[in-house]
């Protein structure tokens, strides 16, 4: 599914190189978007960010694991971390906090 941001009374598609779409939140500077990606018998989350009216900056790996997961982050973030949960169904969670440039 496609990010799409309105501007100049038109809706146009936004997002990150190399995905179509993801989950997004934002901090009181960036937006950023987070997906997955499964390879063969990996599945690897990654996140990019932007400035609001910017550009989306290439993407970065969170995680790889070896067994499909969901995962979740707060719509809006404090501006120096972004927290990510992630897991498969019943068996185990994982939490992080990325470390974000508070200065972007």
């Amino acid at each position: 599914r496609n990010i799409l941001r309105f501007s100049n009374n038109t809706w146009t598609v936004d997002n990150p190189p190399e995905t179509g779409g993801g989950t997004l939140c934002r901090s009181s500077k960036r937006v950023y978007c987070l997906w997955k990606k499964r390879k063969g018998q990996s599945f690897t989350l990654y996140y990019s960010s932007k400035p609001f009216n910017g550009t989306w900056e290439q993407p970065e790996k969170i995680v790889t694991e070896s067994e499909p997961f969901g995962f979740t982050v707060p719509p809006v973030i404090p501006d120096n971390c972004i927290p990510v949960v992630w897991g498969p169904k019943k068996t185990w969670i994982k939490y992080t906090a990325l470390k974000t440039d508070p200065a972007h």
